[in-house]
């Protein structure tokens, strides 16, 4: 199955990907907000990025590409550093080199590095368009760094690729880039016209459990469930119920006790959630009612949430 090419707003260092990309120049330049951010967010990436500038400054040429491993238990697991500008290679060519070469390493690195289970991630971000030149020019640079994304996939089973965009006006040219470039993932079952049309006059109410956010680094009802069982000295089990368990629980040792638990397991201040492009585009739908029991803070754009319980 080929991989999709996603786009979403945000912090492209803020996100659960498996592997991010950085834009660097043939010189390594430490200017710009893509590098404060990656110094700020990134454990390591200072120090690594430093080496790199120290050993490759002025050496290397567009599409040069190297890894940078962060942690192997928590994403994202390490950084593909592109060189993307400042060689002699330039135009239509430089965007879709940067974008197959960070793809190439991200795969190559984590498959034969942290190798983590399912689908793999790759977060790029918008290469070239950040300086300089008006919508049509961007829509068209945008356009060959998507075909560059979904020709890399082909090679790439059980691999997705999402562009991080930091503006609202980039997101947008993405998305079209995206809506003209050929290549799209087949569509999946009919839309139904009555769902359809209210998606359309807004009345459509999205509901997602607490699974979205398990690619976040978050919990899920499955480790709150595995908690009671241990107490209980139960081995979980598919055709548990869950709700006898809790009631067991309850009776077991208490009301507040099951409180607790709840709470430590949801309420952990030590966790460090990230983002991942379905809670984006989460926050991006344009349904005007949801029902959520998700984490919803984060670098993705705000917008109005109903949370219930």
């Amino acid at each position: 199955m080929h991989g999709h090419v996603f786009v979403s707003p945000g912090d492209i260092t803020q996100l659960a990907a498996h592997a991010i990309a950085y834009s660097a120049s043939t010189l390594f330049g430490t200017n710009g907000s893509m590098y404060a951010a990656f110094r700020e967010n990134v454990p390591g990436f200072e120090a690594s990025f430093a080496d790199l500038r120290r050993f490759h400054s002025g050496r290397t040429a567009i599409g040069d590409a190297f890894w940078i491993p962060t942690r192997a238990n928590v994403r994202p697991h390490g950084v593909a550093v592109v060189v993307a500008t400042g060689g002699l290679l330039g135009g239509d060519d430089a965007g879709a080199v940067a974008v197959r070469a960070a793809i190439d390493l991200s795969v190559a690195s984590l498959r034969g590095g942290a190798r983590p289970e399912g689908r793999l991630l790759v977060a790029l971000p918008a290469f070239l368009v950040g300086m300089g030149g008006g919508g049509d020019r961007q829509v068209g640079e945008a356009r060959i760094q998507v075909a560059a994304a979904r020709e890399a996939l082909e090679r790439h089973p059980g691999v997705d690729v999402a562009f991080i965009t930091y503006t609202p006006s980039l997101y947008r040219v993405y998305l079209e880039a995206r809506r003209l470039t050929p290549g799209s993932p087949s569509p999946g079952p009919a839309i139904p016209p009555a769902l359809e049309r209210a998606l359309i006059d807004r009345e459509c109410v999205l509901f997602a459990g607490a699974g979205l956010s398990r690619g976040a680094g978050l919990p899920d009802w499955d480790g709150l469930i595995g908690r009671m069982a241990g107490d209980l000295g139960l081995a979980t089990h598919e055709k548990l119920d869950h709700l006898d368990l809790a009631q067991w629980y309850r009776e077991r040792f208490s009301r507040q006790r099951l409180a607790d638990l709840i709470g430590t397991t949801f309420g952990d201040p030590t966790l460090a959630p990230r983002p991942t492009t379905w809670r984006c585009r989460w926050r991006a739908a344009t349904s005007s009612r949801r029902i959520t029991t998700i984490f919803s803070s984060g670098p993705c754009p705000r917008s109005s949430v109903t949370r219930w319980p």
